[in-house]
């Protein structure tokens, strides 16, 4: 057993955080979890109850998020203004490592990577990177090579993230692909309790699921649904999730002038929306895995999704659903049509992905290799 430090900087609850909760309780059975909480931010993840994780409120006083991707007067004028309450708390940090014989640090994001590396050196404690995407190659900065290289492990969601940091120049030796799994016990729980929403109007109805952004392709997802609907066909469209960027939004809006698509807004309980569907879309232009996906399969929905990042890991094309080509809703749309035209193979596609996720993508699984790996 192990005392491993996590360090996550916690500003809002997305796909990091929720691989978090899934794998964190897999790896407290084998060791004692301290996990940081910098910002009283973790109550999200619920692991706070769980045996062997502890969480370790050191609060960090300065704003959650420091505006990087601005100019570089403004990443100057960030630094002036909060440089010191960050080495401040570096030191608070390497203190409590050593007073409570802290062993392994475990890390995913690029502020909490070079916490590690800086710890490396003044402490001596090797550190874990789970490495969870990079839009493309050229993200990966020279300073979070070095970082990759020092790490005793680098734990990638997908073969995508992992030939990205290969390209980048990092050897591969310590690389270690380990995709994300469904918490299966939860998933059912939640499809126990989900109360289903009322199908779309139309006669067949797709759903995509996640923050609606141009990130994940929802344009190529509308474009390829009208297609079908001006051919005659009854599509519908409904879209689960939040949509911070208004001209995203408006520019769905002007596409979607008909009455086949219905903006949902978020939903606690995804499967309210996945039980009802007749098909789940993901039609990502970045995408680093897409945990929607295996939430999907475990509803026994057939997919589809396009062939970028981590997706073709998932999706077995023409076996558990179907891979696009990415951007070209011509052809999305003949992906559409088929399982619109199949129902036979709608059930196919559904039954061979539960059993896809229940054996190859599920939290034990990926716990257990991640504990291998600590064990090392």
């Amino acid at each position: 057993m192990k005392r491993i430090l996590v360090l996550e900087f916690i500003t809002s609850f997305g796909g990091v955080q929720s691989v978090y909760k899934n794998i964190l309780p897999e790896l407290a059975k084998g060791n004692e979890i301290l996990f940081l909480n910098p910002y009283s931010s973790q109550d999200d993840l619920e692991i706070g109850d769980f045996d062997n994780i502890e969480v370790i409120d050191m609060l960090l006083n300065s704003p959650k998020a420091l505006n990087w991707k601005s100019g570089f007067i403004q990443k100057i004028s960030v630094f002036l203004k909060y440089g010191i309450k960050y080495l401040l708390y570096f030191f608070r940090l390497a203190g409590f490592i050593k007073k409570n014989k802290v062993e392994l640090l475990y890390v995913s994001g690029k502020k909490e990577i070079f916490f590690a590396v800086f710890i490396k050196l003044l402490c001596n404690i090797p550190y874990i990177y789970h490495a969870h995407g990079f839009g493309r190659v050229e993200d990966i900065n020279q300073f979070t090579k070095l970082a990759i290289k020092k790490a005793k492990y680098v734990v990638c969601v997908s073969n995508d993230v992992k030939n990205k940091i290969i390209k980048s120049g990092v050897e591969k030796e310590n690389i270690v692909v380990v995709s994300n799994g469904l918490n299966l016990k939860e998933a059912e729980e939640k499809v126990t309790r989900a109360i289903p929403k009322q199908k779309s109007k139309k006669q067949f109805t797709v759903v995509f699921a996640g923050t609606i952004q141009p990130q994940k392709g929802v344009a190529t997802l509308v474009k390829a649904v009208k297609l079908l609907n001006e051919k005659g066909y009854g599509v519908g469209l409904n879209l689960v999730g939040n949509c911070n960027d208004l001209s995203y939004m408006e520019e769905l809006k002007s596409i979607s002038s008909a009455d086949f698509v219905s903006f949902c807004g978020f939903s606690d309980n995804i499967y309210e929306y996945f039980l009802p569907a007749d098909l789940v879309v993901l039609a990502s232009r970045e995408e680093s895995f897409g945990m929607v996906l295996l939430e999907a399969m475990f509803a026994k929905k057939p997919v589809i999704g396009s062939d970028i990042g981590g997706i073709p890991d998932i999706i077995v094309d023409g076996e558990t659903g179907f891979l696009f080509e990415c951007d070209n809703y011509i052809e999305l749309a003949e992906k559409i049509l088929r399982l619109y035209n199949d129902r036979a193979l709608c059930e196919s596609f559904g039954a061979k992905g539960f059993q896809r996720v229940s054996e190859m993508f599920n939290s034990e699984i990926q716990g257990d290799r991640i504990n291998k790996l600590i064990n090392d």
